[in-house]
C-alpha cells in the first residue's frame, strides 16, 4: 500500500469515528431547532399544541427517513475514499445551508402573518 492510501484509509476512520457522528448530531438538532420555530410560527397558532425540541428533533428524523433517497449511482465513485469524504462534506453542509435557507424563507412568510 502506498503512504497516500493508508492516509486515506486512517482520514476515512477519523471521520467515521469522530466527525460524522459529531456533525450528524449537530445537524439533526439545528433541523430539530428549525423545525420546532416553524411549528411555533405555523402550526401551533393553528390550534396544535406546542411541541418540545425532543419531539420536533423525533419528527425531523423520522420525515427524513420517510422521505430519504440516495443519488449515488456510480458503483466505483461510492468505493472511491476521497468521493467519500467529499459526499459527506457535501451531505453535511448542503443540508445544513438548505435548512438555514428554509429557515429564512420560513421568517418572510412569517414577517407576513
Amino acid at each position: 500500500m502506498s503512504k497516500q492510501n493508508d492516509d486515506d484509509i486512517i482520514w476515512n476512520l477519523l471521520l467515521l469515528i469522530t466527525l460524522f457522528p459529531m456533525a450528524l448530531v449537530v445537524s439533526t438538532i439545528f433541523r430539530g431547532y428549525v423545525f420546532l420555530v416553524a411549528w411555533g410560527w405555523f402550526i401551533a397558532p393553528l390550534g396544535a399544541p406546542g411541541i418540545t425540541l425532543v419531539h420536533a428533533i423525533g419528527i425531523s428524523v423520522t420525515a427524513s427517513f420517510i422521505t430519504y433517497s440516495s443519488s449515488a449511482t456510480d458503483e466505483d465513485d461510492k468505493r472511491d475514499t476521497k468521493s467519500f469524504r467529499n459526499r459527506m462534506a457535501n451531505k453535511f453542509f448542503n443540508g445544513n445551508l438548505l435548512t438555514a435557507l428554509v429557515w429564512g424563507v420560513l421568517a418572510i412568510v412569517h414577517a407576513f402573518m
